[in-house]
């Protein structure tokens, strides 16, 4: 699909998405309108016929990226293009097992200390983050275009990933990677994986999901913190340092959707949200919460390019439009050839990494903002 057939594409849904809202409701059509143009000009900056290759922040060879396909399918559910979302589902499908392992999760093109303590881990380790983004997006392409085989390879991951969890007397945790070197709580990871796995136990009714979600959903609710700006949580069980944006935004994302898939509402997502918002503040979009909390000399720090897209996705999907608003309008300093994002404001680097997270983001504002 060329890229003016996906910008046909996304026209014809926002037309429909304008069309079924009253006019009390709407922002108004120049506001609307305004949000597609972003969403789908970010998806249109992607090769979509590869749209994960790309270069890295932290490499300049090009390569293939598990998670930048997932987010790209993802977002293109989120506006309705299943022609691209199920090409880049069948890209993740085909390179399921890349170190041949005989388990199927995805992880890194190269080899990367994930903790930076000496311990490289190999290309293609799973990781945690990596595979559960890969998760969702094929369980994205499986609902909304029944297909099958991306439902099969998705809980085919979760399956893998059942051996690489640690139990403890307050709930458990997944580990970083497949590695035994990385198997400690990241709180990031153990919220997204926790979701994904209630809402195969949503898809199925295998009872043995919902258990270690639930496990999981304990242990983060034993390690929250809470201050006068929020509940929150430090990174790790081993690294008590607080979260970027990014990370931030996850594990918030990661209770949301636990929440909805679950049945019940476990975590009382307010504190929560009210402490996200901190990474929004003065028409800005800030790496770390700007709050008393966080060490002034990082108070300030913009937030990279993949922070300021998941914030935009999670506040959105919370229905705090406002400041996802503000992080919207701070794109325009990452903003580059066209609709590239770079990963800090006034770069000009091309990461499909960073690409993903804002186009995945942009596109869920434009959908639950118009809705709304």
């Amino acid at each position: 699909m060329s890229k003016s057939d996906v910008r046909g594409l996304f026209v014809r849904t926002a037309c429909v998405l304008l069309c079924s809202i009253s006019p009390q409701k709407s922002r108004g059509e120049n506001g609307a309108v305004a949000d597609l143009n972003m969403a789908m000009d970010a998806l249109a900056a992607f090769d979509a016929t590869c749209p994960g290759r790309g270069m890295d922040l932290y490499r300049d060879d090009t390569n293939h990226f598990p998670m930048a396909y997932a987010l790209y399918a993802s977002a293109c559910c989120e506006i309705g293009d299943m022609t691209n979302a199920i090409g880049a589902a069948n890209w993740l499908m085909t390179h399921s097992d890349e170190d041949n392992d005989g388990v199927v999760g995805w992880g890194l093109p190269f080899a990367w200390d994930a903790f930076g303590d000496g311990t490289e881990n190999p290309a293609h380790t799973e990781y945690g983050i990596t595979t559960v983004w890969c998760v969702r997006a094929l369980l994205d392409v499986y609902e909304q275009a029944n297909d099958e085989n991306a439902l099969r390879v998705a809980l085919s991951a979760l399956d893998g990933y059942l051996q690489y969890y640690t139990r403890t007397d307050k709930g458990g945790f997944f580990w970083y990677s497949s590695r035994i070197e990385d198997a400690t709580g990241v709180h990031n990871v153990s919220s997204m994986l926790m979701s994904q796995y209630a809402r195969a136990y949503r898809l199925t009714g295998r009872r043995q999901y919902l258990s270690l979600a639930s496990e999981t959903a304990q242990f983060l609710a034993e390690a929250r913190l809470c201050s006068e700006y929020g509940t929150y949580w430090f990174y790790s069980t081993r690294r008590k340092r607080y979260n970027d944006s990014k990370h931030a935004a996850y594990i918030v994302q990661g209770l949301v959707d636990f929440n909805r898939y679950s049945g019940h509402e476990f975590f009382d997502i307010t504190g929560s949200v009210d402490y996200l918002r901190r990474y929004v503040e003065d028409e800005l979009t800030h790496e770390f919460a700007d709050c008393s909390l966080t060490p002034t000399r990082y108070r300030k720090m913009p937030a990279r390019g993949w922070g300021c897209g998941m914030l935009i996705y999670t506040l959105s999907e919370v229905g705090d439009f406002g400041a996802a608003r503000v992080a919207v309008r701070t794109l325009k300093d990452y903003r580059f050839r066209g609709a590239c994002y770079a990963v800090k404001p006034g770069e000009t680097k091309y990461t499909p990494r960073t690409q993903g997270h804002v186009a995945l983001g942009l596109a869920r504002f434009m959908k639950e903002n118009t809705a709304h």
